[in-house]
């Protein structure tokens, strides 16, 4: 084992969280939910800004549910034997992640539109109607938000949109 590896390693070993994984945005709910179980769990910042809910990442794709409870078990005991849940907090945590589409269930939102009537042209158009670039900024939060986020659309994208200004330079004759 080369020193990285074996330094990584130990970091594991004393700073558990730290193998979790930063948290980008934190999960806000009140109380850790899996799926539709709310284990009645505070769902506190645990790491940072990361929240116990968002170290267990039920809404990550898991080969199955098996996989799911063996990373939720990990980081159930890390947290406990860090003291920052307890032993009866852990024992919700561990008997919602046993029930039937815990960890096998993926959680999406479809971004969804039609009808768009904006400017196409960046630069173009209102406060009340600022475009497609403004548009295409907002899906893009969006997505990000979650890598599972879709967008689909139901058409007339730019039927009644209004045509780009051309900018017409004269021609010179030689």
């Amino acid at each position: 084992m080369n020193k990285k590896a074996f330094l990584a390693a130990l970091l594991a070993v004393f700073v558990p969280a730290l193998a979790h994984g930063a948290c980008t945005t934190p999960d806000i709910s009140p109380t850790v939910v899996f799926v539709s179980y709310d284990t009645e769990v505070a769902n506190r910042a645990v790491d940072g800004i990361c929240t116990i809910d968002d170290l267990i990442k039920d809404e990550q794709p898991w080969g199955s549910q098996q996989a799911f409870l063996t990373h939720a078990s990990k980081v159930s005991f890390d947290l406990f034997k860090q003291r920052k849940i307890t032993a009866v907090e852990r024992n919700r945590l561990m008997t919602d992640a046993m029930q039937p589409g815990v960890g096998t269930t993926l959680k999406i939102k479809l971004i969804a539109f039609n009808d768009f009537h904006g400017n196409i042209k960046s630069g173009e158009g209102s406060s009340s109607n600022p475009g497609v670039a403004r548009f295409a900024t907002t899906i893009k939060e969006l997505r990000a938000a979650n890598e599972l986020h879709a967008v689909v659309s139901a058409g007339d994208l730019i039927g009644a949109s209004p045509l780009p200004l051309a900018r017409c330079s004269r021609m010179s004759r030689p």
